[in-house]
Parts: structure tokens; C-alpha cells; sequence
């Protein structure tokens, strides 16, 4: 199954000393061991550049240009680009339930001894 990844998760994984990395680069290598495809799309790459080269003292991670290439070549090495085009917003996703992957996921945390809050606050 394809999951797409949230800019913020491409970010934790760009930030080895951050808070959240070891959890987030655990689900991902777990996700990538079932054989998962995680994918991005061209505004996670765009949004991944912003922050990462953004200055510190506003809020970025001040990194150089190069070191931020560097961070989304390994993002395109090991996640599936998903172009965008109007055919992605004309699709099969409005005849979808709302949120239906999301009540799944919630579902799959509470049976791990998650909330229902967890994640996707429901």
C-alpha cells in the first residue's frame, strides 16, 4: 500500500538530533520492511527545502544549500515521487469516504494501546 509522507515526517528524518527522529526513521524502516512504497509528492519537496534552508532564528534548520541537497537526495532515493497534475485533483478520492484511511489508522493505534486522539486527532 502507498503512504504518503507528511512533510514533517521528511523533516524528523532530515534532523538526526531532533526529539522525534529515532521514532520516526523506526516507522519508516518498519514500513520500507513490509515492503511498503512511501511516497512525496512535488509540495513535500518544496516545503522540505523551505524549512531546511530557512535561517535558524526563524524557525528553519539553517542548513546550507548543499547540505539540504544532499538531505532530499536521499529523500528521492528512497521515497516514490508522486507527480502532480489537475488529474490528481479530479480523481477517484471525492467518491471516498471522508477521512477513511484516517478512522483505519486511529483503529490501528487503539489496538496497539494508542488513544484515539493519537495521530490524526479524532
Amino acid at each position: 500500500m502507498p503512504f504518503l509522507a507528511d512533510t514533517n515526517i521528511l523533516l524528523r528524518l532530515a534532523e538526526p538530533s531532533g526529539p522525534d527522529y529515532a521514532i520516526v526513521r523506526t516507522a519508516v524502516e518498519t514500513l520500507l520492511a513490509r515492503g511498503e512504497h512511501l511516497c512525496y509528492a512535488p509540495q513535500n519537496l518544496v516545503e522540505f527545502w523551505n524549512v531546511c534552508t530557512r535561517p535558524i532564528e526563524r524557525n528553519g534548520f539553517g542548513l546550507s544549500i548543499a547540505e539540504t541537497d544532499a538531505r532530499a537526495k536521499l529523500i528521492e532515493a528512497r521515497f516514490r515521487f508522486l507527480p502532480d497534475s489537475e488529474r490528481v485533483h479530479v480523481g477517484a478520492w471525492r467518491s471516498q469516504p471522508p477521512h477513511a484511511e484516517c478512522a483505519r489508522f486511529r483503529t490501528l493505534r487503539r489496538d496497539k494501546g494508542g488513544t484515539s486522539r493519537d495521530g490524526f486527532g479524532g
